[in-house]
Formats: structure tokens, sequence, C-alpha cells
């Protein structure tokens, strides 16, 4: 060991143990200078690993169980990494520090490069069972079935959303529509929980949440949000004189387009101050571009800026609640708009508040593949992507989106006051950001997937994260796996961008919340990461709990 460390990272690699010592010593001295920002992974490993790998296997240096053994060591660094954070990042992101590990894919070529360290990185993710490092499938349309049948029983045997999928083929195209080169795209790397970013960028400046439920809110309160009696919004009138529906939804996109650029203002401030005063020189040294500039990454010393990401998140409640109020106050007039917002101020207490509250949680939802709740989540979707897509970074470039998931749905749930969608003030959100609200996804899988692809975040978004909750028994078979298998291949193909499974059973979550000191190594899958449940809040393991177990189409 002193004389790898010795040896690298000041010099070249020789052999596999001395590429992934490097790999581990540069990560933590990135992490040691900043330990957040960038939110640099480990890329594709198996992809710059692979030669040195392969190399040793040859020529008699290292055996198969050798590697496994030095991967776990790995896994056991990322595993055990920690921050120190304050309260309100605690509720946003509850769990250690994410770090990206990415497997398959394509090489800047279009080449689909999945190969045997690709199965051995499962491997021993499945073997190890830590929420870290964060590993990713990036599907393509040529991976291979034999990769993907390795992932399933990793995720069986994980159970918390390890590994997830994400689509390729769409964040390429995603990436080619706003500029950036072919090759740059088809050889993208992941980094934080779920955002793609191309090979010449490799990295993001901070990202922002902008919260659409609020907006609903403040439309229906003239600016005002309700559970703290702030103004933040602006004038857009009383609701209980808007005469129709389109009134009322003129009002939430005006309060959209209010706080949405009013907050990417003030983000370009910030970008500007870290700019001048925040520089990251290691990093920097690392990142594509930034020496031949002789800048820092955070003052445009990267090659390129064409994905400094924006994120509108909450965007299914706000459609749930905005199609509620469609249908209830002003298509089938069963509540007025002033009952409504008696019973919302109050968090629907009483016997009209439960009355109101009943009808509001019956009203269509998104997640049972019905037409007209699921087109509005497109319709909203499609202009607070518009929206932030409209406003620039501080290097002339438009805004890209990633909808990804962390705890924000906690975190944003926790501030907010009662929605028209029947959810009360202070709980949770949807979680990733195409999941239906727990529990409301009744139709089964098929009825879900239907309605993530009727929302249609391709085009808008680079991923919509996407979490489904399968009983353990289920995907126990070899049968039922294939069958998980097509289901992934088939809906990435129809144009879904990202789908993650917890594995697990409520009645399991449940025991596991009643005698956490039994449970200590139980993965679960939060939004857009893996966490230990017993770790979680109280509130976030009920939510996961609520969560509707699906079973597989026949």
């Amino acid at each position: 060991m002193a004389q790898v460390c010795e040896w690298v990272p000041e010099n070249p690699a020789r052999t596999f143990r001395e590429a992934l010592q490097s790999v581990v010593l540069v990560h933590l001295a990135v992490k040691l200078e900043t330990p957040h920002y960038p939110p640099t992974g480990f890329g594709s490993m198996d992809q710059y690993l692979y030669p040195f790998f392969r190399r040793d296997l040859e020529e008699g240096r290292l055996s198969v169980e050798e590697a496994a053994d030095l991967l776990s060591d790995f896994f056991l660094y990322a595993a055990r990494l920690e921050w120190i954070a304050e309260i309100s990042w605690r509720d946003y992101f509850q769990k250690n520090p994410l770090t990206n590990l990415g497997l398959a894919g394509t090489n800047a070529d279009g080449e689909e490069v999945s190969n045997e360290l690709s199965y051995l990185l499962l491997h021993v993710a499945g073997l190890t069972g830590y929420a870290e490092p964060h590993v990713v499938v990036r599907w393509t349309k040529d991976t291979p079935r034999w990769l993907l049948r390795k992932a399933m029983e990793t995720n069986l045997r994980v159970r918390g959303g390890v590994p997830q999928f994400q689509n390729g083929d769409l964040a390429v195209e995603y990436m080619v529509r706003r500029g950036v080169a072919p090759r740059n795209a088809l050889a993208w790397v992941g980094h934080g929980c779920s955002q793609a970013m191309p090979s010449d960028q490799c990295t993001s400046l901070a990202t922002d949440y902008l919260n659409v439920p609020l907006c609903v809110d403040l439309a229906l309160h003239n600016g005002v949000a309700s559970k703290t009696g702030k103004r933040i919004g602006c004038d857009t009138g009383d609701p209980r004189s808007f005469q129709a529906f389109d009134d009322f939804y003129g009002a939430f996109k005006k309060q959209v387009e209010h706080v949405f650029r009013r907050q990417m203002w003030y983000d370009r401030l910030v970008d500007q101050v870290k700019a001048e005063h925040y520089p990251q020189p290691l990093a920097s040294a690392l990142l594509p571009g930034c020496l031949e500039r002789g800048m820092d990454f955070t003052s445009g010393g990267l090659s390129d800026y064409r994905l400094t990401l924006r994120k509108d998140r909450g965007i299914i409640p706000a459609a749930d609640s905005l199609f509620a109020i469609k249908r209830l106050v002003y298509e089938d007039k069963t509540v007025s708009m002033d009952e409504l917002l008696v019973a919302l101020d109050s968090d629907f207490k009483g016997t009209s508040g439960e009355v109101v509250r009943r009808a509001c949680l019956a009203a269509p939802k998104y997640g049972n593949d019905q037409d007209e709740a699921d087109l509005m989540v497109r319709e909203v979707a499609r202009f607070t992507g518009g929206v932030i897509q409209s406003e620039r970074n501080i290097f002339g470039f438009p805004y890209a989106i990633n909808r990804n998931g962390q705890a924000w749905h906690y975190f944003a749930g926790k501030r907010l006051a009662a929605l028209p969608n029947g959810r009360k003030a202070g709980q949770p959100l949807a979680d990733g950001s195409l999941s239906p609200m727990q529990g409301m996804d009744s139709k089964g899988l098929t009825a879900l997937l239907g309605s993530a692809l009727k929302a249609d975040f391709k085009d808008d978004s680079m991923f919509g994260i996407l979490n489904v909750k399968l009983p353990g028994a289920l995907v126990a078979s070899k049968e039922t796996r294939e069958k998980l298998i097509d289901v992934v291949t088939s809906y990435f193909r129809a144009g879904g961008t990202y789908i993650q499974f917890n594995v697990l059973d409520a009645g399991l979550l449940r025991e596991a919340k009643r005698n956490p000191e039994q449970y200590r190594d139980l993965v679960v899958r939060v939004g857009g990461y893996s966490a230990y449940f017993v770790n979680l809040s109280p509130e976030v393991q009920d939510e996961i709990i609520a969560r509707t177990e699906h079973s597989l189409p026949l």
C-alpha cells in the first residue's frame, strides 16, 4: 500500500490497484477542498479502469477475486464519506455525500461499452449492499440483456434503488439539441444524484429548486404564501372573482413568472460572487479546459456551460391541485372558491373542511392513465420549463433543466400550506419528479407508466425521476426479473427517461421503523438517491411506507 501511494497519483498508474488508488486519492483531495461543489463523482469507471483490469488479468497479476476485494474496499471508502450540514440541508438531503458511479452506456464514438468490469462492479454493489456509491446504469438501445439481468439481480439484493436506470439515448438527444458536440454528449458522465453532463463540462454550478406548488398557493392568496403570511408573489387578484379556470390558470402562470425570474436573478448574483470570491483551484485543474484557459471553473474555465441546471420541482402536486380546482370549482361546481379557500386556510379542519378534502382527494390524479390529469402535468411542465429556459446563466447560455429527487419533497412540503389536491399542510410532496402523490396511483404499474409517458418530460428536462415500489416476493423469481427488464426496456424505448425500484414491502418498512436497531443496513430509495431507512426522519419514513406497491403487468 505504501509503495502504491508513493507512486500515484504523481505518476501514471501501471496496474489496476494503482489506478483504483489514484482515483480514491484524487477524489479525496477534491472533497477536502470543497465537500459539496463541484459534485464530482467517479465517472464511468468500467471504461477508464477496464484496460488496467483486463491487462492485469491477462498477465496474471490479478485474479477476479482479488479485483472484487479491491473494489469492495473502494465501495467502503465511498460508503463512509460524511459531511456536516446545517438543519435545513439535512431536511433536504438526508444522507452522506453522493458519489456517482456510472456503468455501461456509450463512448465518444457511440459504441456500447458494457464489459466484464461493468458486471463485476454491479456484483460488488450487490455483495456490499451499501447506500453509496451511487450506481447508475446508463441505458441505451444497445445495452446487452446480460448487463440488465445483473443490474436487476443487484437491485433485488440491495433492494433500495441500486442501481438506478437512466436513458442515455434521450440524455444525448437533449444535450445535442442544446448545442453540445455529439462526441461530448455520447461520452456523458453522471454526477450528483441524477445529473448527466457532457464530457467537456463534467460538472455544474450549484443548482436551485423552483417550487411549483408554492405558485398555486400564491395564486390562491393573491401573492401571499399562506403558511408564512409573507408576500413573495405578485398581485393577481382575489380568486373569488375569477369567472373561469383560465382566469385562475393565468394567475398561476403570472406567479410562476414572478417567482422563477426573481429566483434566477438571485442565482446569477450568487454565481457571480462565487466566481470572484470562491475559487476551487484543485478541482479546476482536473476539469476540462481550466488549465488551458488559466481560469477557475466557476469563472468560465470549463470548455462549455450549456448545461447549467435549474429545477422546477413539485410539478405533480401542482398539476393535481390545478386539475382539482378546474374540476370541482369551475366544471362540476361542487365546491365554491370561497369554500375551497376556507378549507385550505384551516388545513381542512372541521366537518366542512373534511368534506372539501374528500372531494379534492377524489378528483382525478396523475398516475392512473387518465388523460385530463396527465395532460395537465404536461401543460404545467412545459410552461414552467419554458420560463426557466428563457433565462440565461452568467456565461450567456440558456438554463437547462434536470428534474431530480433528493428529499426536496419533504424539505419543501414541510414549509408549504395545504393544497387543493387534498394534501395537508406540512406533509411531503410527491417524491422524485414523475412519481405520483403517495397512494394516489391505484390502477397498476402499466397505468403509472402510461401517465409518465403522457407527461412527456423528455423535451423539457434531461431526466424525470420515477420511483416504483415493488413487494420483495414479487421479483424473487428469474421469470419476474425478466419481466421487469422488459418493463424498463419498453418504458425507455417509448420515451421514458429514468426509473428506479424500491423492492420492499410496506410491512418490512414498518417493522424497521419500530425496531431500527435490527435494520441498520436496510437501504431504500428516497428521491434520486438511496439511504439507510433507519437514518431518515420519521416523516420521510412514513412517506416511503405510504407509496403504492405495484405488481408487474402480465
